[in-house]
């Protein structure tokens, strides 16, 4: 439902409102994703990976890096601390998922 709710949200301007948004959202993430339950991880992981596409199709104005840095934070700090192998793998293929179809939109940073 949280990933519904902000993909909606998200074709408004993205602005300082919309990183606030974002900002809760990563931290849950991040609470959620290094659970002890790897099910737990898994939706989070996945709900993640979805909103990082649509985030990435959604405009190449407010496609920067600034904003790709705060959407991919969550997994990289997921995927530091974790101590399941599961997550890690899962992050490794969502974010070659990513990669693969999203290559042209992705900036460095």
């Amino acid at each position: 439902m949280l990933v519904s709710v902000l993909e909606t949200n998200i074709h408004r301007t993205i602005n300082n409102e919309w990183s606030e948004v974002w900002n809760e959202v990563s931290i849950f993430s991040i609470e959620i994703g290094l659970s002890e339950n790897v099910s737990d991880a898994t939706v989070v992981v996945n709900s993640l990976k979805q909103l990082i596409k649509k985030y990435l199709n959604f405009s190449k104005e407010t496609n920067t890096i600034n904003y790709q840095q705060k959407f991919f934070k969550p997994l990289l700090n997921i995927w530091q601390n974790t101590l399941h192998d599961e997550t890690k793998k899962m992050i490794s293929q969502s974010l070659k998922d990513i990669i693969h179809h999203h290559c042209k939109e992705i900036k460095e940073g």
